[in-house]
């Protein structure tokens, strides 16, 4: 990876931050980078599914024959073989798609490329970066179509059947399938949506087969002192952003129900985090790649870290892997800052991933 300005992955203190504030991913991958058995479902706008640096980890449903018009493996969904698409269409129409090209949508449909990349863009492939968990799959499951502001629009049944089909729940919801095994979620919603909070708690119970489906959630690009929704329920897993100098970012939402921070990037450019972007004239910039910020991009790295763990140990529950993160986080990476006699504090929850 390009290890000049991956200062997430392994800081030494070259982009001006602090050293060592970073996730100690070297370490991590002296064990692995990842099994391909493990898949990570992104819930975002679309993904460019043929990117030089995701096309080879995108998931694969060999239990469905492509463009067939039949849903080979009883799922409920026609032709899912790499996601799901639960947007409204382009026009922003009442209608559902539920179809399975969970591509972009538009030129503007850009934010799922870049969160993928964060977990799972490939290593040692002689190009630019690597993502977490280089060796595990992405399954892109687009929620809606950006606007050129960046927001779009979704339906709550459809996030909440984005979801439930995450967490390998069928469609008619009487049965089970393989999806997912871990699920990230780089946004918010503002009020509570009851139906989306269902879909939470059925995939934190009954998901993976029972061990439950690990829901890693954006705290809040706000700064408030309150965590968003959903990454405030008590089934989903709160991730708030630090920078490259070992302090929380100042847009990153906090409270008592954050968990713990990771790496999201902090402006100027040299404190970003490097990604994935769309190829060509489409994306944020005109090129592959791109320097971003946000608690979007903190998520995702949490993702990927308990998808390494799940490639050691795939019996691990959702609850023993948000224990485990909040068990292990560090202290010591934030400098002056004060953890209770429970470890907690309310800007960096747990602490600092590792």
């Amino acid at each position: 990876p390009r290890s000049s300005g991956h200062w997430n992955l392994h800081n030494t203190g070259q982009t001006g931050g602090a050293d060592d504030a970073d996730i100690d991913a070297p370490e991590a991958w002296a064990m692995t980078t990842g099994s391909p058995e493990i898949v990570v479902a992104v819930h975002d706008v679309g993904m460019q599914l043929d990117h030089p640096d995701l096309a080879g980890n995108l998931f694969v449903n060999a239990d469905e024959v492509p463009g067939n018009g039949i849903d080979d493996d009883g799922n409920g969904w026609v032709d899912d073989v790499h996601g799901l698409d639960v947007s409204l269409d382009n026009q922003f129409t009442p209608a559902i798609e539920h179809d399975g090209d969970p591509s972009p949508g538009n030129a503007f449909d850009n934010h799922g490329t870049a969160v993928a990349g964060v977990i799972a863009a490939e290593a040692d492939n002689g190009i630019w970066i690597s993502g977490v968990a280089p060796g595990v799959r992405i399954m892109p499951i687009r929620l809606g179509v950006s606007n050129d502001s960046g927001s779009f629009a979704v339906t709550v049944a459809g996030m909440a059947s984005a979801v439930y089909y995450a967490a390998g729940r069928t469609a008619d919801g009487t049965g089970t399938w393989r999806g997912a095994d871990v699920a990230n979620h780089s946004y918010g919603t503002g009020a509570e949506l009851p139906a989306l909070s269902e879909a939470f708690e059925w995939a934190a119970e009954f998901g993976r087969g029972g061990r439950g489906l690990a829901n890693f959630v954006a705290a809040g690009n706000s700064g408030t002192s309150s965590v968003g929704y959903p990454a405030n329920l008590s089934t989903t897993i709160a991730v708030g952003a630090t920078g490259h100098g070992g302090l929380r970012s100042a847009y990153s939402q906090y409270g008592p129900a954050l968990d713990f921070v990771a790496p999201g990037g902090d402006a100027p450019s040299n404190g970003w985090i490097w990604t994935t972007d769309r190829t060509g004239a489409d994306g944020y910039v005109s090129g592959s790649y791109v320097g971003i910020n946000g608690t979007s991009f903190a998520a995702p790295t949490a993702a990927g870290i308990a998808a390494l763990m799940l490639s050691i140990d795939p019996g691990l529950g959702w609850d023993e892997i948000r224990d485990v993160m909040r068990e292990t986080a560090d202290h010591d990476k934030v400098a002056g800052v004060a953890f209770d006699g429970n470890g907690f504090n309310l800007e960096y929850g747990y602490g600092w991933l590792n």
